[in-house]
């Protein structure tokens, strides 16, 4: 029975993988302006952009950048694996994710509500299938969820609040 439950768990793995799999299109998507972000922090005095600076018409105006760990860390992938090697981290990362969350699901319902809810929902939040900031953001609460949940390792929750 274990290994029918293991068999699931990885065709829901590849079932989300399915939706993350393409390749990415900087067209629409916001992460050559991260990299180079990563790469000013980077290269530059490591300082953090404060002002919109890639404004030609206003580049002194300030803002909050609260996502500039993500330029960091997807700039040095970036130029130690390439696009192909960013893109599998994120998928890697989603599916890391996603199994944080269903683990909690599976343990506070049970296989039999998990398991529906998970592949009506994988094409939901596989929806956003661009390599962006946010999935720091939902691995990082997965994580802080299935430590309060499982009530193991509490006193790593201030580190990863920071």
């Amino acid at each position: 029975m274990r290994w029918v439950k293991i068999a699931v768990l990885i065709l829901l793995l590849a079932w989300s993988g399915v939706f993350l799999f393409h390749k990415i299109d900087l067209t629409t998507s916001d992460l050559g302006r991260h990299i180079k972000n990563g790469e000013e922090i980077l290269t530059g005095n490591f300082q953090v952009l404060y002002t919109n600076y890639y404004s030609y018409t206003n580049p002194d105006y300030p803002f909050v950048n609260h996502h500039w760990l993500f330029g960091v860390v997807f700039y040095w992938l970036w130029k130690t694996v390439g696009f192909s090697g960013l893109q599998l981290f994120f998928i890697i990362l989603s599916l890391v994710t996603f199994w944080f969350f269903f683990d909690l699901a599976r343990k506070n319902t049970g296989w039999k509500i998990a398991i529906p809810a998970a592949l009506f929902l994988i094409p939901l939040i596989a929806e956003r299938t661009e390599v962006r900031p946010e999935a720091f953001s939902y691995f990082f609460a997965g994580i802080f969820l299935w430590i309060l949940w499982r009530r193991k390792w509490p006193w790593t929750l201030p580190f990863l609040m920071l």
